[in-house]
């Protein structure tokens, strides 16, 4: 259903904190609400996430009042639609490499006359009963798009000229791959493309987001102008704390 207020934030430039979802459990929604987080990002493109799991994984968010982005797995109309009809509050779109694609996807997200969003009655609105629903729609839907490769950081002004961006999210370890030296994160090459994302972005007053490991790294991020923080996904946050827990154990087995 629609929530009103993680927009807003986002536009005030109030740091959120989330992390990636990509496993098929509506409790890890309610979990991470409990935990203070502000939003999760429900993983299609790289996790186990399926389409028909998304609408309980919405309705775990509407219960525990966290916001809820789902990644879809292209750049495309397509799948822009379905997680939005289901109750998203946003959608974070990869491959984003030009301000055609950043326009196409946009206008995905947005009802006429801001948009091209099919016009159906869906549980996002209340099966039609939601007032001033698709006026309400447009105003807190939120749209997220990836800069995650050398393309769209050379494009990385026009892509950013295109209306009804709300957040430019930048995936170090995308970067990596894409400047071909996979896996160095921490390379000068990345840290500079994400900087040249970082000024871009004040430039055209759209909100950064980027990916953390740590909490220091995030503190980091947060001083530097990103407000849009997400860490590991909760396969690795479990696998990292037992780890953890066995590490502090010590014994033989």
């Amino acid at each position: 259903m629609i929530k009103e207020g993680f927009r807003e934030k986002l536009k005030k430039r109030l740091p959120q904190i989330g992390m990636f979802i990509q496993s098929v459990e509506p409790a890890i929604v309610e979990v991470a609400a409990v935990s203070g987080m502000d939003f999760v990002v429900l993983d299609i493109e790289h996790g186990g996430i399926y389409f028909d799991v998304v609408e309980n994984m919405c309705r775990a968010a509407d219960a525990s009042g966290i916001d809820i982005i789902v990644r879809v797995p292209l750049s495309d109309p397509n799948s822009v639609f379905r997680p939005l009809d289901t109750g998203a509050t946003g959608v974070q779109i990869p491959q984003v490499n030009d301000r055609e694609t950043a326009e196409r996807v946009a206008r995905a997200t947005k009802y006429a006359p801001e948009g091209n969003r099919g016009g159906a009655r869906p549980r996002s609105s209340r099966w039609g009963t939601a007032p001033n629903y698709f006026s309400e729609a447009n105003k807190q839907t939120v749209t997220v798009i990836h800069c995650e490769t050398k393309e769209c950081v050379a494009n990385i002004d026009a892509v950013l000229s295109a209306p009804n961006i709300d957040v430019v999210f930048a995936g170090p370890q995308d970067l990596s791959h894409s400047y071909g030296i996979p896996g160095e994160t921490i390379n000068p090459v990345v840290q500079d493309a994400i900087a040249t994302m970082l000024a871009a972005a004040k430039k055209h007053d759209v909100a950064a987001g980027v990916f953390v490991a740590t909490p220091e790294d995030a503190k980091r991020r947060i001083e530097q102008g990103f407000t849009y923080i997400l860490f590991a996904n909760d396969q690795i946050l479990l696998l990292s704390k037992l780890k953890e827990l066995l590490k502090a154990v010590d014994v033989k087995r």
